[in-house]
């Protein structure tokens, strides 16, 4: 899949786990891009079933920003129970409960996304580009436990 895509997002929990394969997709797209000439662009990571209450949330959150910076979407998408209820009721949070917070995160996220997509066109275009390897060059979750 990733060498028919443009674009790789990653959606991920933070905790100790998700960070390491984390690491393992990022490491997949670099040896891709080597080895099969696939031109999939790291567009970013988005923090998703975020829940401030867990014990260590807050670090990993810490710890992904620290490692990856701009690369680590500015909008989270929050844990909530009503999240949850959309796929039973085939519905989506934004039908079920248009303003609500996880609406209003989502459409934050909808803005973020298409401005990197945006983004990224420029960086085609050889502006704003980030030499190649160099976010696993930063070695993310080094300090959560990582190798």
């Amino acid at each position: 899949a990733l060498v028919a895509s443009d674009f790789l997002l990653v959606p991920t929990t933070p905790t100790f786990l998700a960070v390491r394969g984390l690491r393992e997709i990022l490491r997949v797209q670099e040896e891709l891009k080597r080895n099969m000439n696939c031109s999939v662009r790291f567009l970013g990571i988005l923090l998703n079933m975020v829940d401030y209450r867990m014990d260590g949330a807050e670090g990993v959150i810490g710890q992904l920003r620290s490692s990856f910076g701009k690369k680590v979407f500015n909008t989270t998408i929050e844990r909530t129970g009503l999240l949850e209820e959309c796929p039973a009721s085939r519905t989506s949070i934004l039908q079920m409960r248009p303003g609500c917070p996880a609406a209003r995160s989502f459409l934050r996220l909808r803005d973020e996304f298409l401005g990197r997509l945006k983004g990224a066109d420029r960086e085609e275009k050889g502006l704003d580009r980030e030499p190649p390897g160099k976010l696993l060059e930063r070695e993310p979750g080094r300090n959560l436990g990582g190798s």
